[in-house]
């Protein structure tokens, strides 16, 4: 059947009537199997949704809006409902690409796994240690604090401008009018750093959202991972589900130069011929 000839647009939704009715004898066989073909049933819906999803999303996705990143940055990636042995799933990721531009819409990487006793380290993977681990923890200890800091300082100041604007008449109202007025310029001034104080407790208090889902993070990992190196693969950015942004909790998190090169060593090892 040739899809590209409108002419065929009858014998395709056929088509495609009787895959989705096959996929869906699949999945209740699956439904009522084992607990593992249960289990494999639900990524495989789970996926469908997702992949539903990015089908949708595909239209108006603009890589652009992205943050840029660099060769060692760690993502995390759906890398969906694969077959047989395929990287499949939510999984931390390395970029791999030297130079990946902000117009493209695909990256390169490799898979990251969690290590701990009982998981064997093959030869084509990099044990990586608990270094990943142990920068999102530091990143987290000391932004957090930070801004903890920052926030308690900037909500005692508005505190103490609400107690002074409490002692004014009940009548009394600063008109934001003379916000730039020359002949009032100690009220603009006041209101405007009153507003820029309520500015900043608004994005110190954003900030510390997005480092409590960090603590939920660090708390979920394995303190080891291990790069899963012959795993490679070329991705759609709209795979990544964090960093998107550089206020996003793995944003600037980024292997080492040392774990980098090891990678690069496993990586000739496995895709360069010895001359």
């Amino acid at each position: 059947m040739d899809y590209k000839n409108r002419k065929n647009q009858d014998e395709l939704i056929k088509f495609k009537d009787e895959i989705l009715s096959k996929i869906n004898t699949t999945l209740i066989d699956e439904i009522n199997g084992d607990n593992q073909s249960y289990k494999r049933s639900a990524l495989i819906c789970y996926w469908l949704k997702d992949y539903n999803y990015y089908l949708n999303f595909e239209k108006t996705f603009t890589p652009q809006k992205m943050k840029k990143y660099k060769r060692g940055d760690i993502i995390k990636v759906n890398f969906g409902f694969n077959v047989g042995s395929e990287h499949g799933g939510m999984h931390y990721a390395i970029i791999l690409d030297c130079n990946n531009s902000r117009n493209s819409g695909v990256i390169t990487v490799i898979p990251l796994i969690s290590k701990d006793d009982e998981k064997e380290v093959f030869p084509t993977d990099v044990d990586l240690g608990n270094e990943i681990h142990s920068k999102m923890k530091i990143k987290f200890d000391t932004l957090n604090t930070s801004i903890n800091n920052e926030l308690k300082t900037a909500t005692e100041m508005l505190d103490v401008i609400k107690t002074m604007e409490s002692s004014l008449p009940s009548d009394f109202a600063i008109d934001e009018g003379l916000l730039n007025d020359e002949n009032n310029k100690a009220i603009g001034d006041y209101i405007k750093e009153t507003q820029k104080l309520n500015n900043k407790v608004k994005e110190l208090q954003k900030a510390n959202k997005i480092f409590k889902k960090m603590s939920k993070e660090i708390g979920r990992m394995k303190t080891g991972s291990i790069a899963v190196v012959d795993q490679i693969t070329t991705i759609s950015k709209m795979r990544i589900f964090d960093p998107k942004t550089s206020y996003d909790v793995l944003s600037g998190i980024r292997l080492g130069d040392k774990e980098l090169d090891l990678i690069d060593e496993m990586v000739k090892k496995l895709f360069i011929k010895n001359k």
